[in-house]
């Protein structure tokens, strides 16, 4: 199992990666953080923390950028186990879910919005 505290300093260290700007990426930094809090779910409710770290990666990522699909087919896919599918597609939903009560613009979208408008600011400089 992965150490109690790994998603939040994860968690942490990255969102002072964005703030200061300093590229740190989305893609990975998001399957650390989603393993670290589904390994410590899955110590603190006695589950497997295998199984718990791959559930958390999956709603974690589809909560982030906000499309289960691509987040439940890309952990299934790197794990190649086959053997909990209907688990990840139900995190990946439930991680999409809540994300979008908190946020309706995708993380993808907000991004190339920004990445547009500057490109236009240039254009027009």
């Amino acid at each position: 199992p992965l150490p109690a505290f790994f998603f939040l300093e994860k968690f942490a260290v990255g969102l002072l990666s964005m703030v200061s700007g300093i590229p740190g990426g989305i893609f990975a930094p998001s399957l650390a953080v989603g393993a670290g809090l589904g390994s410590t779910l899955g110590l603190v409710f006695g589950a497997g923390t295998g199984l718990a770290a791959l559930l958390g990666m999956a709603g974690y990522f589809a909560g982030v950028v906000q499309a289960p699909m691509t987040a439940f087919v890309i952990i299934l896919e790197m794990t190649g186990n086959h053997d909990n599918v209907i688990a990840l597609m139900c995190a990946a939903v439930l991680g999409y879910g809540t994300a979008r009560l908190i946020s309706y613009e995708p993380l993808y979208h907000a991004l190339s919005r920004v990445f547009v408008a500057e490109a236009i600011r240039r254009r027009r400089a």
